[in-house]
């Protein structure tokens, strides 16, 4: 996927909230994550990824590639894209799996017998 290796920094009004994202992820204590799904992807858009990447590497943030060559994601682009910048409900599944996963290896999550509404979620969740 890295076919193009120049970078290209986003507009100063991406910029802008860029910073904004991450200055409120600090003031409010949770770990922000940068995620690329899949979609089709030009120069313009791989030089702007590579700025990102750079960008999160520099600053300490995670990045998960749902492009990269291990498709960790498992996507299959015959079948999981909607069109070609869109995953249809399926390749959203693994997808959100594939996040899910990322996160749980960044952070502790109590199991269910630790948590105090371990029934309600449950439940919710059927």
């Amino acid at each position: 996927m890295n076919f193009y290796q120049d970078r290209r920094e986003p507009h100063p009004i991406v910029g802008e909230y860029i910073q904004k994202l991450e200055n409120m992820a600090s003031q409010e204590g949770f770990q922000l994550v940068y995620v690329l799904t899949p979609c089709d992807i030009k120069q313009e858009d791989m030089e702007l990824t590579n700025w990102v990447m750079d960008h999160c590497y520099q600053n300490g943030y995670d990045f998960l590639n749902l492009m990269g060559a291990d498709n960790v994601a498992g996507i299959d682009y015959q079948k999981d894209m909607a069109d070609l910048d869109h995953l249809n409900y399926k390749g959203a599944m693994k997808a959100t799996r594939a996040l899910g996963s990322f996160v749980e290896t960044l952070c502790h999550f109590p199991g269910m017998e630790e948590n105090k509404d371990s029934e309600r979620i449950s439940t919710d969740a059927k």
